[in-house]
Formats: structure tokens, sequence, C-alpha cells
């Protein structure tokens, strides 16, 4: 049992009542408390290395967690570090996501050396190092937003020269993201496949609890949603990688919207733009 007012762990509770403040104490979850474990595991692997003067990036942190067999690091003996395998119940990916919430919660930082990005602790990660207390994390401490992603892509021929926008919504309803690109020549459907996987690719970026990808295109949301088979060869392969790229999300959603809708008119209007210029350009 947990008392939220006291912030502390009460065993053997016969009243319900927490015997410090006498309110009603709340049951912790296992999944809750499993995740506490990982976000300490994450705070103190990172903590030792900094010890052996080590900073490394995400891939390399969630792989000595999982105790990945491939995982080289120099001046580290991977195989004599405390935290290598100390999360082998966990996949790479899930690990990855647990970063990323921290990272948007605050309590891991991001800075970019000359090489890639590598993951520092924030200062309010300090006080968890070697598990100095027992409460767990508040769990609307560790949540992130919902981020809204709008598609469209544009053929001008089906096949024809293509380009695919996105639209990426916070919570605040402020446009964070927004990108367009000319991609070639390819169908309607699959230029409408490739906005979606750019969209969840840079989604990792922000990695929210929840991500809904909002498309006018009624083929995609049967495909992705599994109520349409993917039938054709030149679809299969986009598809895939789409559904390897989900594994990075906890909560993946995606809803057809109409074509009048204000957010798919924007990227429609930015697919143009950009075909209308590339065409400009190459005459």
């Amino acid at each position: 049992m947990y008392c939220e007012s006291c912030k502390k762990n009460v065993e053997n509770s016969s009243t319900g009542f927490c015997p410090h403040c006498n309110k009603k104490l709340t049951n912790i979850k296992e999944n809750n408390q499993e995740d506490y474990e990982l976000f300490l595991n994450i705070i103190n692997c990172i903590d030792e290395l900094k010890r052996n003067k080590l900073i490394l990036g995400k891939y390399k942190i969630a792989q000595i967690l999982v105790g990945a067999s491939e995982v080289k690091i120099p001046r580290l003996n991977v195989m004599i570090f405390p935290y290598y395998g100390k999360c082998s119940q966990y996949s790479t990916n899930e690990i990855l996501f647990k970063i990323h919430r921290m990272i948007n919660s605050g309590y891991l930082l991001v800075h970019n050396d000359d090489q890639y990005p590598i993951i520092k602790l924030a200062e309010k990660s300090q006080k968890y190092i070697n598990n100095k207390i027992i409460s767990p994390v508040n769990s609307d401490e560790l949540s992130v937003k919902t981020l809204s992603i709008y598609t469209d892509g544009a053929s001008r021929g089906n096949p024809g020269l293509a380009a695919f926008s996105v639209l990426f919504i916070d919570d605040d309803h402020k446009n964070c993201y927004v990108h367009s690109e000319v991609i070639g020549v390819f169908t309607n459907n699959q230029t409408e496949l490739f906005g979606i996987k750019h969209a969840l690719n840079k989604a990792i970026d922000y990695l929210p609890c929840k991500l809904i990808i909002f498309t006018d295109s009624l083929n995609c949301c049967g495909w992705l949603n599994g109520t349409y088979k993917v039938k054709s060869d030149n679809i299969l392969p986009i598809y895939e990688e789409i559904q390897k790229l989900k594994l990075n999300f906890n909560d993946v959603k995606f809803m057809h919207v109409p074509r009048s809708d204000k957010n798919i008119q924007i990227c429609d209007s930015m697919c143009n733009t950009s075909l209308d210029f590339y065409e400009q350009k190459n005459k």
C-alpha cells in the first residue's frame, strides 16, 4: 500500500489507512512498481557510466541494460559492468521508450557532441541515484502529452512525381513540427505511406504516451488498423517498415478524416507547393 499524503510505502495495514497521517491508502500496482524500478535502473546506469568517465547515447544505454551481446564500448568491460543485463526482462525498444519519456519529463538531458546525441542526468534525477528514496515517481509526472500528426501525400500521375507532408500538433494546439518533401515517382498509396513512415520516424524524438496519426486515405487507415489486407507488392515493404516503427510507441492510432479537414488541407497545400517548386526548378 502507498500513502499519497506521506509519499511512503506502508506495509501490513489491516485498516486501509496510513498509521502516520490516517489518510486512506492506495494500492501500488505491480506494473507501476516495475516501471519505477526501470526508472531507477536507467538513472543509476547513466550515473555509473559517468563514474567510469563515459557518456553514451540512448541506444548504447538500452543495449547495456538489456544485456545485448553485440554491445561494445571502448574502455569498458560490459560483462562486469553492474548494470549490464540488469533489465533483461525488457526489450531494447521498451527501454528506449522509457528513456524518451524521462527526457520529455525533464529527468534526462540530451546533448549533441561531434558524433551523436548523448544522454546526461538532469538535476532532478540526482536524488534517485543509488535508490536514495523509496516512494514511486508520480506516474503523471512522467507522462507526456498526446501528439497528433496529420499527413498527406500527392502523386501527379499516379504513379508520378510525388511529395508528402506532415504536421505535428501538441496538446497545447501548437504546431511543433512541419515538413514537406518530394520523394520521386510513386503511386498515391505509396506516397501516403511514406508520409506516415516519416512521421513515425520523427515522432521518436517526441515519443508521447499516445500518438494519433490522421490521414484522408481510407486505404492507409484500413491497412494500418488491420481491417484491410495488404495485397500489392509495391505497398508491402513500406507497410512492414511502418509496423516495425510502431513498436517504438506505447499507443498508436490511425484515424481517417475527410479531405476537407483544415489540417489535411494545410498538408495538401504543402505537397503542391513542394511539387510546384521542384518542377519549376527542374524545367
